[in-house]
């Protein structure tokens, strides 16, 4: 091999390295529906109590940051920080049941996800706790007159908010 040869190869390999290194990774997170939601642990790889700076990690860049909360928004989710940039909580969907709620695929290990029925979700997890006492109950009844309930698994660290009986909305904290 001559040396212009060989110069040529490990030039042509430096640049094959060298743009591998500088390529933005491709999230390791595409689809929603790879992920689990486990109550009182988290989604997938991302759990509760887990370093913010790692979520970006697993997923990628968020579509959006709103305060602290980095909103993936083609995964139908947003992950807020908790206590010590840690991951305080995880809202899937949206209370409305718009594109949030529709980009969402994960589902619990029970099969309870997005569009699931009050019955199904008590199914799973039995009776929710009773409703909250004033002023929070305030707002449950006002969202239930907007025809939302809430269910609520504190003990799961799980709140579902339903809208014309249907799952539009967890919240894991």
């Amino acid at each position: 091999m001559t040396k212009s040869l060989r110069n040529n190869l490990l030039l042509a390999l430096l640049i094959i390295l060298w743009t591998a290194a500088c390529s933005p990774a491709s999230p390791a997170i595409t689809s929603s529906e790879a992920l689990q939601i486990q109550p009182g642990v988290g989604i997938g790889s991302i759990k509760l109590g887990m370093p913010m700076e790692e979520v970006s990690t697993i997923i990628g860049k968020p579509d959006r940051m709103t305060g602290s909360a980095m909103e993936y928004l083609e995964l139908g989710f947003a992950v807020l920080s908790g206590h010590g940039e840690t991951v305080g909580a995880i809202m899937i969907g949206d209370s409305a049941g718009g594109d949030l709620s529709k980009a969402f695929k994960g589902k619990t290990s029970e099969g309870i996800g997005m569009g699931s029925s009050e019955q199904e979700i008590q199914d799973a997890f039995g009776e929710p706790a009773p409703a909250l006492t004033p002023p929070e109950k305030l707002m449950v009844v006002e969202g239930e007159k907007q025809g939302s309930k809430t269910l609520r698994y504190p003990d799961r660290s799980l709140t579902f908010v339903l809208r014309e009986n249907r799952l539009v909305h967890i919240t894991l904290r």
